[in-house]
Parts: C-alpha cells; structure tokens; sequence
C-alpha cells in the first residue's frame, strides 16, 4: 500500500507529555469549527462557528483559505446543519433563542445564501432536502411533513425573494409548488427523478406498513408489515437505476445489506453482518448519485469493511485510514469531478480536524481543527470493553483511565440518556476526558435499551427501567471492581436524563455500592413525565405508555426513586434546569422536598434559564467545577 503524503500536518510523537491538568474551561469551550463543509466545485468552504455565543457563518476560498464573507446568524439563533444546494448556494437550518433562556429552541426555519452573503432569504419552513436537481439548479425537491404525519414533495425554488416577506408566505405562492403527496402517514422514499416510491404508513401505535409503487402512475401495494420490536427491512435509498432498493435485513440468519427487488421480491447479498452492532453504509464520490461501497462498524473502536477493495475509491480511503492509524477518517463530502473529497479525522482524543483530499494526487492538506487547544496526548485513551450481565447477555461499553493508572481507582459510572436509541460511542467525550485528567476511572455502559445493537437490543428492553436496566449498570460497577479497576470504597454513579434516573435507582437499589451520586436532569418521578414535551403528541403519549409503563400506578411506584428514599445511604448532587421540557423542573422540586422531609442532605445546582442540560459555557464551568469537588470529596483521588 502506497503511503500518503500528509502536507501540513505536524504528526505528533506517540508519547505522553507530563503535563498539569488541563484547565477545566478547555473542556467546555465553543469550538473553533462546529462543522465544515466543501461546495460542489471545490472553490469554496463554508465553516459554522461561534463567536462570543453568535453563530456565524465564514466563507473561505479552498485554494487560498483566505476570507471571503463572514456572515452573521440572525440575533438569538444559531446554525444546526449547513448543505450546499448548487455551485455557489447553501441552505441553514436554524434555531431560536426563546427571551432569555440559554439553549435555543428548533423552530424549522430554513435560510439560505450564496457563498458571498449575496442574496440571503427565508425558505420554505420545516422540509428536508430529498434531491438537488443538478439540470435545474435554481431548484430542489423538499419533503414537507405535516403535524398527522402526511408528507408531500415539492419543487422548491432557491432564489424567490418574495418568500422573505412573512413566515405565513414561506410555504405558499410560487416559492413551493407542490409534486404530489404520500397517501400514508409515516416516512417517504423519493427515487432519483423525484417521485415517491415508497411510503410508510405509521398508526402512531406501533404498526407499521410499507408500500411500494412502480412508478407515479401504479398502484401501491404493500411489502412489509411489522410491529415495533420486530425484525424485518430497513429501507435506504434507490439505487442508480432506480429499479432497487438498498435495504438492511436484520431478520436472523439473514442480517445484512441487500440490493433488493421490490418488484420480485428478490435480494442480492452485498455484505454478511457478523457482529452485534448495527452498520451503517459507507458511499463513493460518484455525483450526482452516490453509491454504497462499504459498511462502518462501531462495536468498539470504529472499522471499515469495504465490498471490494479493487474499486478505486474504495482502496484510497482505505489508504487514508491507513494514515491514521489511531484516529478515524470521515469521508464528509466529494465534488462533483470526484476530484477533492472533504476528511474529517477524529478519535477519542480527538475533537476533529479537517483535510482536503486529492483524489488524482492522493495528497491531504490540512485545513483546520474544530478544538486546536485540546492536545490528543494530553488525554487519556478510551477502551472498549465488554462483559457479561447476570442473565448471560453481553454488554459493551467504554472505559477511560487516568494516564498510567490501571488498578485500585475511584471510579465514576458516567450513564448516558434516552435510554432507547442513543448509545455511548468511542469518539471524544468531553465528561469522561475531564474526570479521567482529574484522576478517575471513568466507566461507560451501552446496557440494554441501548441503541445500535439491533431491534431486539433496544426494544425488548421497554418497561426494564429500574430492573433488568439498572441491573446492567449494577453489573458493569461489579465487573470493574473484579477485574481489580475500581476501588470498592470509592464509586459514583452519574448521568444526566435517563443517566440521572439511573443515578438515584442505582443508589436507592444497591444502597451499599455507591459511596455518590449525582443526577443531572433526571426522573425521580416517572409519572411526572406526563408533563413533558414527550406528551405533546400523539406517538410521544403511545411511547411513553408502551415503553415507561406510565399509566401503571404500581409500576411506577416500584420503579421511580422518590418511593425508595428511605434506602438512601450514598451523598447526593442534583443538576436541573427550571426551563426543562423534555424532563420537567417538577422531578428535581419533588425529589428535594421529599429529602427535605426526612432531613437528608443534599447539594444542588440549579439554574433558572437552562434546559434539559446547561448550554452556556461560564454555566458549564461552574457546574463542573462543584461537580468535580462532590466527587474528590466523596471518593477522593
């Protein structure tokens, strides 16, 4: 394999520099770059920034870097994705900031602008982009989803200033005109020229069917039906030709990526999945269409398997990770000659930096760093590890510790939120680089209910909060101190959301394991959650039914925290925001009055202006700061 020469990039030795603790403030700063993204021709890169708490948008020539426009967010909003729509235009999604509260809120506003802060406007609110029109670029197809869940495609024009006027004109006259509309309530699949082909109708009960249609003139029939929880196809996107469908089968004994007939029913095997974790596909340079040419792992450490490696582009991203070997490249975007291809490399102590690649050439130029003050070598590694819970199923996760520390450490079980869907991965992670740089093991758990290892992983789960759940988390604590990691005597459990939830269940179920805990907007109560956002619609009150089991009185009782304080022994931190919607101000207010009530001391931070986690960076720092000094003076160092 030919090495690649890597310009501009000062590789750095792989020992550790003795250093002091990196200031804490390092951890929770504004990045340099949120994002950056490559116009279609090369010429130009857009990079999504904050400044003093202002989104910003700056423009640069690819060649040069030099700056060319830096284009000011409108007050109180901030940028969440940025895509280029033609040779010199791109779309913004933003958000708003509602009075004085910190985290903005979504409000589907879309703006758009060419490279030089020419001719910026409103769009259409609340579509997502389903194809560019590279024939017709003053145009793009959009999906626009109603509150029942319909979906309709239309024809977008991307320079029609009439749509600045009002939000009520955004989706009406000629800024939109309307192609044709799903007759089902769920997620649609547009083929390359632009015409609903499948579309999922959704009961907002669990059931789902899937339909199909030749083309715009046939008739629908159904393919698939399924309940939630059960294994079957995942539908992906059109292939070239636009007569099949990559799909993901995770039926057993089938579980792979197919290219799939709907017409006969009939599936090409493209890769065999082996393992545990769900894949996800790895596309080529092609334009306009691009095309599958491998798969992403992400059990542990992340991998790429590709279909064949004598595909070109395939054997040069292989040399790119080559290059890499203790970080992961991202291929973000190519343009349209195939020629320049946007890398984006990260690790776990790595935030991201970004290389412009040249395909012919096969040369990286290094453009800039998202965290240039985080030094990689300066933190502690993540280690996957994996073992196995009480009723024999295998659970993975990630474990950080100290530099040059492997035995006998305090330990803080760092819990993620949902629970069902997300998961902890082993890119950088803020929390577990700070607590690890300050002297504690820091331990990761995906348990069950976690996301990205299959259906049956995430939804067999529901209703085992409190339970088979915690019992993961009681399991992962037991299994460091086996292995001789954690110091029995000094162990917290922390997290926030579902993490919090988890933090005080484990406290009040294993009274004697945890010396701490610390619940970060959590539930303590699970019937409160009838009052959060969730709620607010239909398939939100369905879920928490099915999966929270919140209208089961008794079940709620046995499985929420408040019930079970008298069991309590551990010292307790509680974090909330009073503006929480997703999981309401209420749970940290019952929660402490019913301390309060049996006299049991408690430290709290609480602010008035925060959400469903603290947004701004001087809120942050406080936080952590009194974070950081619970856990040195319930488990020391």
């Amino acid at each position: 394999m030919k090495k690649l020469l890597i310009i501009g990039v000062l590789l750095l030795t792989s020992f550790h520099i003795n250093a002091k603790e990196v200031p804490l403030k390092d951890f929770f700063k504004y990045q340099d770059i949120s994002n950056l993204y490559l116009s279609p021709t090369g010429e130009y890169l857009a990079a999504v920034f904050q400044d003093d708490e202002k989104y910003k948008i700056a423009t640069l020539n690819t060649k040069t870097l030099k700056l060319i426009k830096i284009i000011n967010v409108a007050e109180n909003k901030e940028v969440t994705s940025l895509q280029w729509v033609n040779d010199e235009r791109f779309l913004f999604r933003v958000r708003k900031q509602f009075g004085s509260l910190a985290r903005p809120f979504g409000t589907g506003e879309i703006m758009a602008s060419n490279y030089d802060g020419t001719k910026q406007m409103f769009m259409p609110s609340g579509f997502y982009v389903a194809g560019l029109l590279p024939e017709d670029p003053k145009h793009i197809l959009g999906v626009f989803t109603s509150r029942q869940g319909y979906a309709t495609l239309k024809k977008i024009k991307l320079y029609d200033r009439s749509a600045e006027s009002t939000i009520a004109s955004r989706t009406k006259g000629t800024t939109a005109r309307t192609l044709e509309s799903s007759p089902y309530r769920g997620p649609i699949l547009v083929d390359h020229k632009g015409t609903i082909r499948l579309a999922v109708d959704d009961d907002q009960h669990g059931l789902q069917q899937t339909y199909y249609r030749k083309d715009k003139d046939s008739e629908w029939k159904l393919i698939q039906t399924r309940k939630e929880g059960q294994l079957g196809y995942n539908f992906i996107s059109f292939s070239n030709d636009n007569e099949n469908i990559y799909i993901y089968n995770e039926r057993e004994g089938q579980k792979g990526y197919y290219l799939y007939n709907p017409e006969s029913g009939s599936k090409e095997l493209l890769w065999k999945d082996k393992g545990v974790v769900t894949p996800s596909l790895v596309f080529d340079n092609s334009y306009p269409i691009r095309e599958p040419i491998g798969v992403s792992r992400h059990d542990g450490v992340p991998t790429v398997e590709y279909f064949d490696l004598s595909n070109p582009y395939s054997k040069l991203l292989s040399q790119i990770q080559a290059a890499f070997p203790d970080d992961f490249a991202f291929v973000q975007r190519s343009t349209k000659d195939g020629k320049q291809t946007l890398v984006n490399v990260v690790s776990d102590r790595n935030p991201g930096d970004f290389y412009l690649l040249d395909t012919e050439t096969k040369k990286l130029r290094y453009l800039a760093s998202s965290a240039p003050w985080i030094k990689p070598n300066t933190l502690a590694k993540r280690e996957p590890i994996s073992f196995e819970a009480r009723d024999g199923l295998t659970i993975h996760g990630y474990l950080t510790r100290p530099i040059g520390k492997k035995k006998d450490l305090p330990l803080i079980l760092l819990v993620h939120g949902g629970p069902y869907g997300p998961r902890d991965f082993w890119w950088y992670d803020r929390e577990a680089a700070l607590f690890a740089d300050r002297g504690y093991a820091v331990l990761q758990v995906n348990y069950r209910g976690s996301g990205g290892y299959g259906t049956k992983f995430q939804y067999d789960a529901y209703r085992q909060m409190g339970a088979e759940m915690q019992d993961d988390l009681t399991d992962a604590t037991l299994w460091a101190v086996d292995q001789g990691i954690a110091d029995k005597n000094r162990m917290c459990i922390y997290g926030g959301s579902y993490g919090g939830y988890a933090a005080m269940m484990g406290v009040v179920k294993e009274p004697d394991l945890y010396k701490c805990a610390v619940g970060y907007v959590g539930v303590y109560d699970i019937e409160l959650q009838n009052r959060s956002d969730i709620g607010d619609w239909e398939g939100g009150r369905y879920f928490l039914d099915v999966a929270w089991n919140i209208k089961d009185e008794d079940f709620v009782r046995e499985r929420s925290a408040i019930y079970h304080l008298d069991k309590l022994k551990a010292a307790v931190m509680l974090v909330h925001g009073k503006a929480d919607r997703r999981v309401p101000y209420s749970n940290y207010s019952a929660l402490t009055s019913a301390l309060d009530k049996i006299d049991y001391p408690y430290e709290s931070v609480v602010e008035d202006l925060e959400g469903h986690g603290f947004y701004k960076e001087d809120n942050n720092i406080e936080l952590y700061t009194k974070m950081l000094d619970f856990f040195d003076k319930h488990i020391g160092k």
